[in-house]
């Protein structure tokens, strides 16, 4: 029966939504997070004749997964080297296979050698290490990184450079709020902070993530309700149909 069908199609579309929901929110206190939406789309059934203008509704599908990089709030800090992108853009970092990922998540640190990474330990591309006798860091807004050393002299560092994406939605999660370029991203446009469109770097603050616990809570209502629809419609088609296996001449 279509009915069976439709309602089976909307429930597995929308129990795809509850999850991306409930990450949403499990996530609103994390770092550069970025909350994602599911898009749906109606599946059709072609007729006998073949023409799809005149084809029926079979059901719906979760068409695509997107990702919403609008900025989040910035908060101060207490980290010495934690930053946040005011603006567009990603900081690059070297992952454990060498290939180069792109993150807004700015909690950064030191490792055992003195370069700066984030928070899972991922380098910033290109590297800056930190002497042993520096005694403290600034960065600039256009991600120039100065050491004020020992005898009081202020050495340069390296730069945070930034990098942009014609189609940022396109980008893959490779986790831990690392995203890599593909096909439909396109090639990243890597420049200083404060050029080419791309955002500046605000020393001491972090960004928090752009999740609205209001409209994710709301989502959620909205989503269940529509699974118990859809699940209401699974129970009264088997009790028709039990209905109609039970009728005897």
């Amino acid at each position: 029966m279509r009915a069976l069908w439709i309602s089976g199609s909307g429930l597995a579309a929308e129990e795809q939504k509850i999850d991306l929901v409930a990450n949403n929110i499990s996530n609103v206190n994390t770092t550069g997070y970025k909350f994602q939406d599911a898009f749906a789309e109606e599946m059709a059934q072609i007729n006998d004749s073949g023409d799809t203008s005149a084809a029926t509704p079979a059901g719906v599908s979760v068409a695509d997964t997107g990702r919403n990089f609008s900025q989040g709030d910035l908060t101060a800090s207490s980290g010495s080297l934690d930053v946040a992108i005011q603006g567009s853009g990603f900081m690059e970092v070297t992952m454990p296979d060498d290939s180069i990922g792109y993150t807004r998540s700015g909690a950064l640190g030191v490792d055992a050698n003195g370069t700066i990474v984030t928070k899972n330990g991922y380098k910033l591309y290109p590297e800056i290490t930190i002497p042993d006798d520096s005694t403290a860091v600034s960065i600039s807004t256009s991600g120039q990184v100065s050491s004020t050393m020992s005898d009081g002299s202020v050495k340069v560092l390296g730069s945070i450079e930034l990098a942009k994406f014609v189609n940022p939605g396109g980008l893959k999660s490779a986790g831990d709020g690392i995203y890599q370029s593909t096909v439909n991203s396109g090639e990243p446009v890597i420049d200083s902070p404060g050029k080419q469109g791309l955002g500046t770097i605000q020393q001491g603050y972090l960004e928090g993530s752009n999740v609205s616990l209001v409209n994710e809570m709301s989502k959620m209502m909205i989503t269940q309700r529509s699974y118990e629809m859809n699940a209401k419609v699974v129970q009264t088609t088997d009790q028709m149909m039990s209905i109609a296996n039970g009728i005897k001449r």
